[in-house]
C-alpha cells in the first residue's frame, strides 16, 4: 500500500511534498497527443517499473517522510501490468491525496480493487466526450456506456473522489455535442471536472486530417468556454482554476475537492518528478529527465540518475511563473511573492478596464482576476508581467534550433545542440489527464507552450512587442511631446500621402519648439521603429507600429456616448437583416472604407414563437420564429389522420414551454421528453422536434459588405495592390468574417494593423473592429477595412457609433437581454 518507505534507507529532512510518477505506456496513441508514451511494450512493464523504483531511491532524501500529493500519470497508468502497478503502489511514500489517472476502458472490478488497495484515493477519468462520432475523431477506445461504468465500478470500490475530464473544440463538434457531454457529466456527479480547449499540433497526422475543421472550431472557443463555465457553476461546481471545476464543499460534507497535487503546481511549489521525460522543480532549480525510455533504463539499472537537463531559476523567473499560474485561480494572489514580476502600469490599466481587482489579503495587497478577465485568461496574464528587457520580443520559431552558441553553465553537458524536430513541446503530463491540457498549463512545463499560444492568440505584437515595436505608448515612455509629434505625422500623412518634414511641423505651428528640435524627436521615433522615410532627404511617414499606437491612443481617448450614426435603426422594428444592411451602407459612405457587418449566429437566438397547424389530416406543418426575425417552416406527413385536439395541445405546449429557450439548446430537447407527458403526446412532439432542434442546424453568420466602389476609387496607386487584394477577398465571404471577428471586446472599438492580421497577405491592410450584442453576449461584429493609411480617428469613431446603435437595435429586439 502507498505509504511503505523504500527498503529503510535514512531520509533527511526535505521540503519536497509533491511526486509525480510517469508510467509513460499506452494500448494506443491518439492522433491529438504529444506526451511521451510508449504504445504496448507489455514485455517492458516490469523492467521499466524496476527502473523507476530505483529512480525513487536515488532521490528519497529530498522527499518529505510525509508527502501530501502523489500523481501518477501517462500515458495510460492503468494500462500498465497489474504486478507491475501493484508494486509502484506498493513502494511509494505515503500521501494525502493520490491520484491515479485512467482510461475508462482499463477499468474493471479487479483493477478498481488494485488502486483502492494499493492507498489510490482519486480517480482521473479521461472520457473526453460522450458523443460517439466525436471519441471516434479523437481514436478513444472507451464508448459512452463504458466511460459510465468505469465510474459505477469505482463507485462500487469506495471511491468517493472521481475527476472527469472533457475536451472541446474537436473537430465535428457543435453547441449541442457541448451541451449534451456536460449535461452526460453532470448526471454522474463526479467530484470534479477537468475541461480543456483541444489543442492539434501543426504537422501531426491528427491535424492534416482535420485541419480545415480545426480552424472553424477556433472561432467557436470562446462560446464553448463560456457555455462550460456557465453550465458547470449553476450545477453546484466551483470555477476554481482557468479549466477546473470542483463540487462546493457543502455538496459534499465540507470536503475541498480542488485537486491538490496541480494546486502546488499553480502555487509554484516544489515537485519531485519520477519517470521517463519527467520534470522536477526542487530548490530553485528545474529538471527534465531526457524522453528517451531507453537511456532512462540504461542509466538506473546502472545506479545512475537519468540523463536530464537542468535550468537555473533565479528569483525573478520564480515569480512570474508564480504571477503566471496563480492568476489562474479564483484565490486571491499575494502581490509580495510576485512584485519584482508584475508590470504596475499594465496593472492599472487593467484594472480601469474591469479585467484585474485588486483587494487586501491577510498578508498585504492581493490580486485577481475579474470575470471578464478569467475569460480572456492568459490575454491579461501576458500582459501584466514584467518581461525581462533581455527578453527577445518575438521568440523564433524555430528555438530549438536556434540555441545560443554557449549555453549556460546551469544546463546539463548532455543537452543536444539541436532537439529532434519530432520531440514534442510539451513531454510530460501534469495534472488531471494533462494529455488535454492545451487551455492554459496544469503544470510549470506548459508554461511555454500555454503562454506562446495565449500571445499569439491576443497578438504577439499587441502582448510583448515585436522587434522594433512596443505594446503601448506608455510602454515606450513616449514624452507628450513626441506623441503630439506621433500624432501630427500621422495624419498630416493620412490627408496628404506626402512624407512630412520638421520644417514642415514647425511652420504649421503650436510646436512652439525649433526644427532641429522637431528633427532629433522625429529621429528618436524612428529609431522607436514608429516613423521612417523613404530616402535620406525625405520628411517622415508612419510605420505599421506608428499607426497602431496612434489608432491605440485615439481609443484609449474616446468619450462617453458615441456620436450618431446617421441612421434610423429604431424604424426597422424586427428587421434585423434590415439592420444591418443599412448600417453597412452608411459606414461605407462614411468613410469610404470597406464596410462589414456580421450578423448574428442562429446558436446566439432563442425561439420567440411556435405555431403548429393541422393543414389536412395527414400533415402537420410547424412554423418557428427566432428572436433574430427568422422563420423556418416544416411540413410532416403521417400515415394516419392526426387528432385535431393533439395539434392544438401541441401548440399550446410549446408555446408555453419552448418560447425564450435558446436554440439548440438541450433545454429544447429535454422539453420534448418531458417525463410528465403521455406516450401519446411524447410520440407526437418527436415526430415534429426536429423543426425545433434543426432550426438554423447548416446555416453559418451571414456577412453584409459594402463599400467596395469606393474603396477602389479612394486607393492612391500604390495602394492599389493591396485593394484588390481586398476586393478579391470579398469572393471568400468566411475569410471575411475571420478578420471581422478579431474585434474581441465588446463595444469598445480594437485596430489590427498590417501583420496582425494574419498571413503576410495582409500587410498593408488596417482593420478596424468593434463587437455588438446584447448585456451578456456579443453577436455579431462591426468591421471597417482599408489601406494602413486610413482616417483612423473617422473609422474608430463610425465603427463605436454603429457598434452601439446596433446593440440598442438588437437589445429591443432579443428576448435574451
Amino acid at each position: 500500500m502507498a505509504g511503505r518507505a523504500r527498503g529503510g534507507r535514512p531520509m533527511t529532512t526535505a521540503a519536497v511534498r509533491h511526486l509525480y510518477v510517469h508510467l509513460p505506456f499506452c494500448a494506443h496513441r491518439c492522433g491529438y497527443c504529444d506526451f511521451v508514451t510508449a504504445v504496448g511494450r507489455e514485455d517492458q512493464h516490469g523492467a521499466y517499473v524496476d527502473s523507476l523504483l530505483a529512480e525513487l531511491g536515488l532521490e528519497q532524501e529530498i522527499l518529505a517522510p510525509r508527502l501530501e500529493t502523489v500523481f501518477l500519470g501517462g500515458g495510460t497508468p492503468t494500462f500498465t501490468a497489474p504486478d507491475a502497478l501493484a508494486r509502484v503502489l506498493e513502494t511509494l511514500p505515503a500521501a494525502e491525496e493520490v491520484t491515479v489517472e485512467a482510461n475508462p476502458e482499463t477499468v474493471t472490478p479487479a483493477l478498481a480493487r488494485l488502486l483502492r488497495d494499493g492507498g489510490v484515493n482519486r480517480v482521473s477519468l479521461g472520457a473526453q466526450s460522450f458523443q460517439p462520432h466525436l471519441l471516434d475523431v479523437l481514436e478513444r477506445r472507451a464508448t459512452p456506456d463504458v466511460v459510465r461504468e468505469a465510474v459505477y465500478l469505482l463507485r462500487d470500490a469506495g471511491f468517493d473522489n472521481i475527476s472527469l475530464d472533457l475536451i472541446y473544440g474537436i473537430p465535428g463538434q457543435g453547441p449541442a455535442d457541448l451541451e449534451g457531454d456536460l449535461a452526460e457529466a453532470v448526471a454522474l456527479a463526479p467530484e470534479h471536472l477537468s475541461c480543456y480547449e483541444l489543442e492539434a499540433k501543426p504537422g501531426t497526422r491528427f491535424t492534416r486530417a482535420h485541419g480545415a475543421e480545426l480552424a472553424r472550431q477556433v472561432d467557436a472557443m470562446e462560446d464553448y468556454f463560456e457555455r462550460v463555465v456557465d453550465t458547470l457553476v449553476s450545477a453546484g461546481y466551483r470555477w476554481y482554476e482557468t479549466a477546473n471545476f470542483c463540487l462546493e464543499p457543502e455538496r459534499r460534507e465540507g470536503r475541498d475537492l480542488r485537486a491538490r497535487h496541480n494546486l502546488a503546481y499553480w502555487h509554484a511549489r516544489d515537485y519531485l518528478g519520477l519517470g521517463v521525460g519527467a520534470v522536477s522543480t526542487v530548490a530553485g532549480m528545474r529538471r527534465r529527465n531526457k524522453p528517451s525510455l531507453a537511456a532512462y533504463m540504461r542509466a538506473t539499472r546502472s545506479g545512475r540518475r537519468p540523463p536530464r537537463e537542468l535550468e537555473a531559476l533565479d528569483d525573478e523567473t520564480r515569480a512570474r511563473e508564480r504571477l503566471l499560474l496563480g492568476l489562474r485561480l479564483d484565490e486571491p494572489l499575494d502581490l509580495g511573492r510576485v512584485r519584482g514580476a508584475l508590470d504596475e502600469q499594465a496593472c492599472a490599466r487593467l484594472v480601469a478596464r474591469d479585467l484585474v481587482e485588486l483587494s487586501t489579503g491577510e498578508d498585504g495587497p492581493a490580486m485577481t482576476l475579474t470575470r471578464r478577465g478569467r475569460f480572456l485568461g492568459g490575454a491579461v496574464t501576458a500582459e501584466i508581467v514584467a518581461w525581462p528587457a533581455q527578453l527577445p520580443a518575438e521568440l523564433p520559431a524555430q528555438l530549438s534550433s536556434e540555441l545560443p552558441a554557449e549555453l549556460p553553465a546551469q544546463l546539463s553537458s548532455e543537452l543536444p545542440a539541436e532537439l529532434p524536430a519530432e520531440l514534442p513541446s510539451e513531454l510530460v503530463a501534469y495534472g488531471d489527464e494533462a494529455s488535454s491540457m492545451p487551455a492554459g498549463p496544469s503544470s510549470p512545463h506548459g508554461l511555454c507552450r500555454w503562454l506562446d499560444t495565449r500571445c499569439h492568440e491576443a497578438g504577439p505584437e499587441r502582448e510583448r512587442g515585436t522587434a522594433g515595436d512596443a505594446a503601448t505608448i506608455e510602454d515606450m515612455q513616449l514624452s507628450p511631446r513626441k506623441r503630439e509629434i506621433l500624432r501630427r505625422v500621422v495624419e498630416e500623412y493620412v490627408a496628404t500621402g506626402q512624407p512630412v518634414g520638421s520644417k514642415g511641423l514647425v511652420e504649421r505651428g503650436e510646436l512652439r519648439v525649433s526644427s532641429s528640435t522637431v528633427r532629433g524627436e522625429l529621429a528618436e521615433l524612428e529609431s522607436l521603429g514608429l516613423l521612417t522615410h523613404p530616402h535620406t532627404s525625405a520628411g517622415r511617414l508612419p510605420t505599421e507600429s506608428g499607426y497602431r499606437l496612434y489608432a491605440e491612443e485615439l481609443v484609449e481617448s474616446l468619450d462617453g456616448r458615441p456620436a450618431s450614426l446617421g441612421v434610423d435603426l429604431g424604424s426597422m422594428r424586427d428587421e434585423i437583416e434590415t439592420a444591418l444592411r443599412a448600417t453597412t451602407d452608411m459606414l461605407s459612405r462614411a468613410t469610404r472604407l470597406l464596410a462589414i457587418v456580421s450578423a448574428p449566429s442562429l446558436e446566439t437566438a432563442t425561439i420567440r414563437h411556435v405555431e403548429v397547424l393541422a393543414l389536412q389530416p395527414t400533415s402537420v406543418m410547424v412554423v418557428v420564429i427566432t428572436s433574430t426575425g427568422g422563420v423556418t417552416k416544416r411540413v410532416f406527413r403521417l400515415d394516419e389522420p392526426v387528432d385535431p385536439g393533439l395539434v392544438a395541445w401541441a401548440a399550446e405546449y410549446l408555446t408555453d414551454r419552448i418560447v425564450g429557450v435558446r436554440l439548440g439548446a438541450s433545454a429544447v430537447r429535454r422539453r420534448l421528453e418531458a417525463a410528465e407527458l403521455s406516450a401519446r403526446e411524447r410520440s407526437f412532439l418527436a415526430l415534429i422536434g426536429s423543426a425545433l432542434l434543426e432550426v438554423g442546424a447548416e446555416e453559418g453568420p451571414e456577412v453584409f459588405v459594402g463599400g467596395a466602389t469606393g474603396l477602389f476609387e479612394e486607393a492612391r496607386r500604390e495602394e492599389l495592390e493591396a485593394t484588390l487584394r481586398l476586393l478579391e477577398l470579398l469572393e471568400r465571404r468566411a475569410a471575411v468574417l475571420e478578420l471581422v471577428s478579431e474585434a474581441l471586446e465588446p463595444r469598445r472599438p480594437v485596430v489590427h494593423v498590417g501583420p496582425e492580421l494574419g498571413g503576410g497577405q495582409h500587410h498593408d491592410v488596417s482593420l478596424v473592429g468593434a463587437t455588438y450584442g446584447i448585456r451578456t453576449k456579443a453577436l455579431g461584429a462591426v468591421g471597417l477595412i482599408g489601406p494602413v493609411r486610413m482616417d483612423y480617428e473617422k473609422a474608430i469613431r463610425s465603427v463605436r457609433a454603429a457598434a452601439f446603435e446596433l446593440s440598442r437595435f438588437v437589445e429591443d429586439v432579443y428576448d435574451e437581454v
